[in-house]
């Protein structure tokens, strides 16, 4: 946790305090039965005592299912490509940790939403704790390595009418801070090349970011092997490199924002929910406040349901960018500063 997140945590946590007192009565006022959330089955894989015993986490997997026809899921890059299970929904999973009171009369009736920061889970907030806030951490971002410790998203990939795979250009864009033989595409970790040696292969060597002109680099010169660039020579500090190759298969890479929404919706409305509260708060620092912002921008903060999810957003040093989230070929890991469309 940064020093200034300590400094303003109180701060944010005493105006979710006095928010949930109206949203209390607000509650009252309206509280009718309802649809359950998207939220079709919660797997536990693990679940522990913390804090001074007074709390307990539950960590596991979220699996969900989305009508691709509602009018809140249109926005969704590709839904209309998404392969649908047998009740003809879109299925995906999520990982996710809930700590909760275990004496629900010791809760204040809130969530913490805190957004995992390229799938890290946040340290235990005992003054969060000390207030009791139920936490939830959920996994948004599918291209995180399987198999560690992150909190991942998994979902279907996109596809012709007929069945076939998609295929497309993928691109990336970084700039060396020092000589290097090799460097690893974070972003295109997800993005086997189809045929490396293909036309639509290309390797562009700029003096500068800002300028879109540069040279490309002979074909002889570059190999790719998974998502390890190997140049010849070298790459050398301060120039911006741009590939592109020819991938196949897109992520429905947008039902990140789906698996925020339903997850709290679940908690806040399903009879079944394992802490049910009243009201949620979502905090997201750097790119995890870029997703926020696109979250509410783009609609998701409201559920299939039509019912509001979160009832307010900390968006924290995310600086002027977006997230490259909700479109085919999505990157979600690349700097919006430098991102442009593929040609």
């Amino acid at each position: 946790m940064t020093a200034f997140r300590k400094a303003n945590l109180g701060k944010w946590v005493s105006t979710a305090s006095s928010l949930i007192g109206t949203a209390a009565l607000f509650w009252t006022l309206v509280s009718a039965p309802v649809a359950s959330a998207s939220v079709v089955r919660m797997e536990i894989l693990e679940h522990l005592d913390v804090g001074k015993n007074d709390y307990e986490q539950i960590s596991g997997r979220l699996y969900f299912e989305i009508d691709p026809k509602a009018e809140r899921n249109a926005i969704i890059a590709d839904m209309g490509l998404a392969p649908l299970n047998s009740n003809g929904k879109v299925s995906f999973t999520a990982d996710f940790r809930l700590l909760k009171p275990k004496d629900f009369a010791q809760s204040n009736g809130a969530a913490w939403v805190e957004i995992p920061n390229r799938g890290g889970k946040a340290n235990m907030p005992t003054d969060l704790m000390a207030q009791g806030f139920t936490l939830l951490n959920v996994g948004w971002e599918f291209d995180l390595p399987a198999g560690s410790e992150k909190l991942r998203l998994e979902v279907p990939k996109a596809q012709n009418k007929d069945g076939s795979p998609i295929r497309g250009v993928v691109r990336a864009t970084f700039t060396p801070d020092k000589p290097l033989e090799e460097h690893s595409i974070a972003e295109l970790s997800e993005y086997p090349a189809v045929d490396i040696n293909g036309k639509e292969s290309r390797l562009i060597e700029r003096a500068r970011a800002a300028f879109p002109e540069g040279k490309e680099v002979p074909r002889k010169r570059w190999s790719l092997n998974g998502n390890r660039l190997r140049f010849e020579g070298g790459l050398e500090p301060g120039r911006t490199y741009e590939i592109f190759y020819l991938a196949e298969g897109p992520p429905l890479a947008g039902l990140g924002y789906a698996a925020i929404r339903d997850a709290v919706a679940w908690l806040k409305n399903d009879p079944e929910s394992p802490a049910p509260v009243r009201s949620a708060y979502a905090f997201g620092s750097s790119q995890c406040g870029r997703f926020l912002r696109d979250f509410v921008y783009l609609g998701f903060n409201t559920d299939e349901q039509d019912r509001q999810a979160l009832d307010g957003v900390v968006a924290h040093v995310a600086g002027a960018g977006r997230l490259v989230l909700n479109e085919r070929w999505s990157t979600p890991r690349s700097e919006a500063g430098y991102y442009r469309a593929c040609p």
